[in-house]
C-alpha cells in the first residue's frame, strides 16, 4: 500500500472520529424532540385552560389585569378575584383567537420543546455526554407529563429551568449571568405565582455558598454576598406587576385552598400515585452517597428544599426533577473513569429514561390522555353544553368543580357558573359545598342560589336531584342535564323531558307497544343530542326493537353497536337473537361465541349455543 493511500486512510479515520460526537448530538436532539411529541401531543385535558382563555379575553377587552371581580360566576359575581397570571392569559387568548385550539396546542408544544431544549443544554454544560443528557431529559419530562398542559405553570417551569441554567453558568465562572435573572423575575411575576419557589432556590443557594465558605472551610464557587444581592434584586423585580407584593402570597393561598377541595396536584406524593418521583429521588440519594461525604451545599440545600415540597405537594415534582438532573449527569458520566464505567452510566440513564417513558405512557392516570389535536371530549361536557345553549335552558346553572372552567368558557355569558377552579369564591362556600355534596344541605345551596338548571354526573342524577323535583332533559354516558320542576318550566319540560329512557334505567312497560315506541323514539333523540354515534344507545335501541319483533331493524342497530364497540358482550348476545329470528343460524352462532369469549356468564349466548345457564349475572350490559 502506498504512503499516499495510508495518509488518505488516516485522514478519513480522523475525520470520522471528529464527526462522531456531532452525529451523537444530532441523534440525541432528535430523541429529545421525539420525546416532546410523544409526551406532550395530547388533546386539551385540563379545565383551567378554558377559563384562562376567557379571562385573557376580558383583559384584552377591558384592560383590567390582576384586580377583577368574579364576573363569570352566578353565585358570587361581586367577589374580588386576584389574577396574577394575566400576561400568559392574554397570550393564550390571542393565540386562540387566531389559531383556535390547534394554535393553543402548538403554543404548548413550542413551550415544552423550549423547556426540553433548556434541560438538554444544561446537562451538556455539566458534561458533554449527549446520549446521557438526552436520556435524563426524557426521564424528567416523563415525571412532569401531567404538568405539560396549556397553563401558566408551563411557562413557570421554563423560567425555573432558565434560572437554574444562569445560576449554574455563574458557578462555572460567569457571575455576570446572575444579573440576567432580574428581568426574568420581572417577567415571571406577570405570568405565574410560583416565582416564589425561584426566590427560595436563589436564597437557598446563597446560604449554601456561605456554608461552604464559613463552615466547611472550602472556597465558595460564587461569592455569597453576590448571590444574596442578586436575590434581593430579583425580589424587587418580582414586585413589578399590577398586584405588587401580593404575588408572593398568592401561591401559598392556593395550597391551603387545595387541601380544602382535595385537588390532586396539591396532595401528598404517594409512591403508588407518582412512582416516577420516588425513582428519581432514589437515584439522587444514590448519587449523593457515591460522593462519600463531599457535598456541594449550594446545590444540596435548594434541592433538598424542593424535594421536601415535592413530597408534600405533587405539584412541585417537575421542579425537583429539573433541579436533580445535573447531579445525575455527573454521577452517570464519571469523568476520568474507566470506559466501561461510563458505558454503564449511559446504560443506566437509558434504562431510567425507558422505564419513565413506559410508565408515563401506559400507567399514568393523573389525567386522561388522548393523542391528537383539539379538546378531549371524554372529559369535558361539550355535547351537554351545546344542548344547554341550543335549548336555551333557564339560567341559574349548577355544575361540579372540575367542569366549571369549561362551562365558563363555553356558556358565559349568558350563563354564570356555580363554581370553578379559579379560587374566586369564599373559602367557606367551597368548603361547605364540597363537604355537603350529595346531601340535603347541598340541595339547600341550590335553592339559596336560585339554581334552575344542573349539569352533573349521570350516575348520580337519581340520588342528588330527586325526580319529583327535577326532570332529565339531556344525558350521555358521563353527564346529565336536569331542569327544576316549576310552573314556568312546564312548556320546556313538555318538549324536552326524558320520561322513559333515563341514565339509571327505563320505566317502559314492555308489554305495551305504544310505550316501546315512545322508548325507542327517546333513544333515537338521545343519540342525536350526543352529537356522535353511541354504541350504548345503539345496543339499547336494538334490544327494544327486538322486543317489538322488528328483528331486521334490531339486527341493524345491534350490528352498529358491536361495530362501534366490539367488546360489548350483551350486544353480541342480542345480535345473535336477532340473526336467529331472521333465520341466519350460522351468523347467530358466531355472535354468541363472540359474546361468550367476552363474558362466559352471558346466559343468552349460552342458551343460544345449547349450553346450561351459568347461574351468575352477566358482567357486561349494554350500558
Amino acid at each position: 500500500m502506498s504512503t499516499q493511500t495510508n495518509g488518505e486512510l488516516g485522514a478519513a479515520v480522523s475525520a470520522a472520529g471528529r464527526s462522531a460526537p456531532g452525529l451523537a448530538r444530532v441523534v440525541a436532539i432528535a430523541a429529545v424532540l421525539a420525546g416532546v411529541v410523544l409526551l406532550a401531543f395530547f388533546q386539551v385535558n385540563d379545565t383551567d385552560v378554558f377559563w384562562q382563555i376567557k379571562v385573557g379575553e376580558r383583559v384584552l377587552a377591558t384592560g383590567e389585569t390582576v384586580a377583577q371581580l368574579n364576573y363569570f360566576s352566578s353565585t358570587f359575581p361581586d367577589y374580588p378575584y386576584y389574577n396574577p397570571e394575566w400576561l400568559f392569559q392574554v397570550m393564550l387568548a390571542v393565540v386562540h383567537a387566531r389559531g383556535g385550539w390547534q394554535g393553543v396546542m402548538a403554543l404548548k408544544l413550542a413551550l415544552v420543546a423550549l423547556l426540553a431544549g433548556t434541560l438538554f443544554v444544561r446537562l451538556l454544560k455539566v458534561r458533554d455526554a449527549p446520549a446521557t443528557a438526552a436520556a435524563l431529559t426524557l426521564a424528567a419530562l416523563a415525571t412532569m407529563r401531567s404538568r405539560l398542559t396549556e397553563r401558566p405553570q408551563l411557562a413557570s417551569l421554563l423560567f425555573f429551568c432558565l434560572m437554574l441554567l444562569m445560576l449554574e453558568g455563574a458557578r462555572r465562572g460567569r457571575p455576570r449571568l446572575l444579573w440576567g435573572l432580574v428581568p426574568l423575575f420581572a417577567l415571571w411575576s406577570n405570568v405565574h405565582g410560583e416565582l416564589l419557589l425561584g426566590l427560595l432556590v436563589l436564597f437557598g443557594a446563597a446560604t449554601g455558598e456561605w456554608l461552604q465558605r464559613h463552615r466547611e472551610g472550602g472556597p465558595a464557587v460564587v461569592a455569597p454576598h453576590r448571590l444574596a444581592a442578586v436575590g434581593l434584586a430579583c425580589f424587587a423585580a418580582s414586585l413589578l406587576n399590577p398586584g405588587g407584593v401580593r404575588i408572593l402570597w398568592q401561591g401559598p393561598g392556593h395550597f391551603s385552598l387545595g387541601s380544602i377541595l382535595e385537588i390532586a396536584e396539591f396532595s401528598f406524593s404517594s409512591p403508588r400515585d407518582v412512582p416516577l418521583f420516588w425513582v428519581v429521588l432514589a437515584a439522587v440519594l444514590i448519587a449523593l452517597l457515591r460522593r462519600r461525604g463531599r457535598i456541594d451545599w449550594a446545590e444540596a440545600i435548594p434541592l433538598a428544599g424542593v424535594a421536601l415540597l415535592s413530597i408534600r405537594y405533587r405539584r412541585e415534582i417537575p421542579y425537583f426533577a429539573m433541579g436533580a438532573l445535573p447531579l445525575l449527569q455527573r454521577a452517570l458520566t464519571a469523568e476520568g473513569g474507566e470506559p466501561w464505567v461510563r458505558r454503564a452510566g449511559g446504560l443506566a440513564a437509558g434504562l431510567l429514561a425507558a422505564g419513565c417513558l413506559i410508565w408515563a405512557m401506559r400507567y399514568d392516570r393523573i389525567l386522561t390522555y388522548r393523542w391528537g389535536w383539539g379538546i378531549n371530549t371524554d372529559i369535558f361536557p361539550a355535547a351537554a353544553a351545546d344542548f344547554i345553549a341550543r335549548a336555551q335552558l333557564p339560567p341559574g346553572l349548577y355544575n361540579h368543580y372540575n367542569v366549571g372552567g369549561y362551562l365558563l368558557y363555553r356558556l358565559s355569558p349568558p350563563y354564570g357558573v356555580f363554581q370553578d377552579s379559579r379560587g374566586a369564591y369564599p373559602v367557606e362556600f367551597l368548603a361547605a359545598l364540597h363537604a355537603q355534596h350529595g346531601g340535603e344541605a347541598s340541595r339547600g345551596l341550590l335553592e339559596r342560589f336560585g339554581v334552575n338548571t344542573a349539569l352533573i354526573w349521570s350516575f348520580e342524577a337519581k340520588y342528588l336531584l330527586p325526580r319529583q323535583e327535577w326532570a332529565v332533559v339531556y344525558w350521555d354516558d358521563r353527564h346529565c342535564v336536569l331542569v327544576r320542576r316549576a310552573p314556568q318550566h312546564e312548556p320546556l319540560l313538555a318538549r324536552l323531558e326524558y320520561r322513559r329512557y333515563l341514565p339509571w334505567g327505563d320505566d317502559a312497560d314492555f308489554g305495551d307497544p305504544r310505550a316501546l315506541e315512545a322508548l325507542a323514539a327517546e333513544m333515537r333523540r338521545n343519540e342525536r343530542e350526543r352529537g356522535a354515534p353511541s354504541a350504548a344507545v345503539a345496543a339499547d335501541l336494538g334490544i327494544v326493537l327486538g322486543r317489538m319483533q322488528r328483528y331486521e331493524d334490531a339486527r341493524t342497530e345491534l350490528a352498529r353497536a358491536v361495530a362501534l364497540n366490539p367488546d360489548n358482550a350483551s350486544a353480541w348476545a342480542y345480535l345473535g337473537l336477532a340473526q336467529a329470528q331472521r333465520g341466519d343460524q350460522a351468523r347467530a352462532q358466531e355472535s354468541w361465541r363472540r359474546a361468550l369469549a367476552l363474558d362466559p356468564a352471558q346466559d343468552i349466548a349460552r342458551r343460544g349455543l345449547g349450553r346450561p345457564p351459568s347461574g351468575g349475572m352477566p358482567r357486561s350490559e349494554s350500558r
